[in-house]
């Protein structure tokens, strides 16, 4: 009898971490879109600003079912059957855009049941963001073209996390954007025109003239 009520407290530990685990994990999958206009998302709640980007970084996550019932989102928050916190990196796959080159960067993060300015935002290890916005909805949009180090963009990736200040809270989404001017690269040297070229060599042939006639 011992054994039995032993096993199946045994079990029961087992099925609650394995809930557990399911509640804290979440998934994701990116889409890189070229020449994306940022429309509104009616259905999801969310408002674009309609403009036109040259490159997108475009992350779903996923969970399962929420506390709302509603499917999709990844949920965070100080309550002991959530995580405190998420983090996720935009991968950049063939961004032609160096560093020097970005004109206009924006990171959106779309979320819901924000009730709280205490949800902490980290970018590129950077926490001097606005944290996300205290709205029913939280759609919230980070400018980052005045980022210190511009040159950042050629490492192919963004890494960001956010730390729950509230029981809990949902992100839906989050869209990287940029807007760049298309160039020889940073750090490239430019390409002599040809007229260029043969100043160059009528130069080389003149200071050679006159080696000879010091001769």
């Amino acid at each position: 009898m011992l054994n039995s009520i032993l096993k199946l407290f045994v079990l029961t530990l087992a099925i609650l971490f394995c809930l557990t685990a399911s509640a804290f994990s979440f998934s994701s999958s990116q889409s890189i879109f070229f020449d994306w206009t940022f429309d509104s998302g009616i259905l999801n709640g969310w408002s674009g600003d309609g403009q036109n980007y040259d490159y997108a970084s475009y992350i779903d996550f996923y969970e399962g079912a929420g506390p709302d019932g509603a499917f999709g989102g990844a949920w965070i928050g100080t309550a002991s059957s959530l995580e405190s916190s998420m983090h996720w990196s935009h991968l950049l796959p063939n961004l032609s855009a160096p560093g020097s080159s970005v004109t206009s960067a924006k990171l959106f993060i779309d979320g819901a049941w924000i009730d709280g300015r205490n949800n902490l935002v980290n970018i590129e290890g950077t926490w001097n963001w606005d944290p996300l916005n205290n709205t029913f909805i939280g759609n919230t949009v980070y400018d980052l073209s005045s980022l210190d180090d511009p040159a950042m963009w050629s490492d192919g990736s963004l890494d960001v996390s956010i730390y729950a200040g509230e029981r809990s809270l949902r992100i839906d989404r989050a869209i990287l954007m940029f807007d760049y001017e298309e160039g020889n690269g940073a750090g490239s040297a430019e390409v002599p025109e040809p007229a260029s070229l043969i100043l160059l060599g009528v130069g080389m042939i003149g200071l050679s003239s006159a080696l000879r006639r010091r001769r």
